[in-house]
């Protein structure tokens, strides 16, 4: 009787700590939406879509950019010293950097060659200034437990580009705005956070190659993921133009979404994590999947009621969202979320990145080809619900894989 009250206590959501971690990347993720009503009534449908597709690609690159980083980084730092921490992050920052010296170019030839020429600066400066926060700080300062850091080099940055853009667009209908203030915003992040976390004086880098082994699965999993989510804008501009700004519309929001239910599992990374006790610590995976999977159907919910409501203030009267096209995006949310929670609470923390892998080739294998078929024939709503179809299949696989890694470790959750 006496020793369950601490461990009930320690399996407690740690609300202070959920609210100061999730919701300022959840903001910074939310942040774009202030540009999208003046993209959209400067630029037109034609402008969005071709911004749409940049973001589509930069996004890609910055997930590869990050190269896992953001799966397992957080857990990392609760363990180590303060200079094992600054060691580790300069590792993290010269890795990433390596990822990206091929990865920004390849994005910006990737949006040349799928916009228009009337917008092609425009899809190219989006691509590389979404690329460049592969290079964030933001999974430092969650393992660190510093949430007002997470303001200062993510929350602020983004905030400030999404309003200097907006306003910049009401001014003058540049289609460049945009992206080029993410690309300075984001630059700005990396390099400051880089030379405070890691420091200026001695940059001796350990352990890059070992992580670039380590981190592949993990990596080409979203990369393969990509190929039914960040890249579906893209296919479906390739196979049906006519359907690409309502889908990119949706698309957009999914994403914001997906980013918000993000910070709220990765919020609980590290808490799920630090605990030595195994029992509590499965208990807060539990706890920790329970509270994820709310945040998901909660986001979904919102974007299939809100989203044909507010559409007109949003696109500024250029895109209409029909409202069976933002109810398969919402189930779509929710189903990712608890796919974020298995990654990011169970496979990630135990190092299983094969079962990751495999569930998001499973994934592309379904998804890529019904996006292409579905899109053709059913427009928005067909590739709607061919998202929708590969994220049940990669949540699928993750559970089985969560059992089957479980099993051998001889563990439960």
């Amino acid at each position: 009787m006496g020793t369950g009250a601490p461990t009930d206590n320690r399996r407690r959501v740690p609300i202070r700590r959920l609210a100061s971690f999730a919701a300022l990347p959840a903001v910074a993720a939310l942040t774009p939406l202030l540009a999208i009503p003046a993209i959209t009534s400067s630029l037109g449908s034609a402008g969005w879509a071709a911004i749409a597709v940049g973001q589509a690609v930069g996004t890609l690159a910055m997930m590869i950019i990050s190269y896992g980083w953001g799966t397992t980084g957080p857990s990392e730092i609760p363990k180590r010293s303060p200079a094992e921490r600054a060691d580790l992050y300069r590792t993290s920052f010269a890795s990433r950097l390596l990822v990206a010296i091929p990865a920004v170019p390849l994005a910006a030839c990737a949006a040349a060659w799928l916009a228009t020429a009337e917008f092609r600066a425009a899809s190219v400066i989006t691509s590389v200034g979404f690329a460049i926060w592969g290079l964030s700080p933001t999974w430092y300062f969650v393992g660190a437990g510093r949430p007002i850091m997470i303001a200062a080099y993510e929350t602020l940055p983004k905030l400030a580009a999404a309003t200097i853009s907006a306003v910049w667009l009401l001014l003058t209908p540049s289609s460049t705005a945009y992206g080029a203030c993410f690309l300075v915003a984001g630059l700005a992040s990396a390099v400051t956070a880089a030379a405070r976390i890691g420091g200026v004086a001695r940059w001796r880098v350990r352990g890059i190659r070992e992580h670039l082994i380590t981190n592949a699965s993990i990596t080409g999993a979203r990369i393969l993921g990509a190929s039914f989510t960040t890249l579906s804008v893209p296919m479906v501009s390739i196979v049906q133009p006519g359907a690409v700004p309502v889908f990119a519309a949706v698309e957009r929001f999914r994403n914001f979404a997906w980013m918000a239910v993000n910070a709220v599992a990765m919020a609980l990374q590290g808490w799920a994590a630090e605990e030595p006790d195994a029992e509590t610590s499965r208990g807060r995976r539990r706890t920790a999947l329970a509270v994820t999977l709310s945040a998901g159907c909660l986001a979904g919910v919102s974007v299939a009621i809100g989203l044909p409501v507010l559409d007109s203030w949003v696109f500024s009267g250029q895109v209409v969202i029909p409202w069976d096209v933002a109810a398969t995006t919402g189930a779509t949310i929710a189903i990712v979320s608890a796919s974020l929670s298995l990654t990011f609470h169970f496979l990630g923390p135990m190092g299983a990145g094969r079962p990751i892998l495999l569930a998001n080739v499973a994934g592309a294998i379904v998804g890529t080809p019904a996006l292409l078929v579905f899109s053709t024939y059913g427009g928005a709503l067909g590739a709607a619900c061919a998202v929708l179809l590969a994220e049940a299949v990669v949540m699928a696989f993750l559970a089985w894989g969560k059992r089957r890694v479980e099993s051998n470790f001889g563990v439960r959750a």
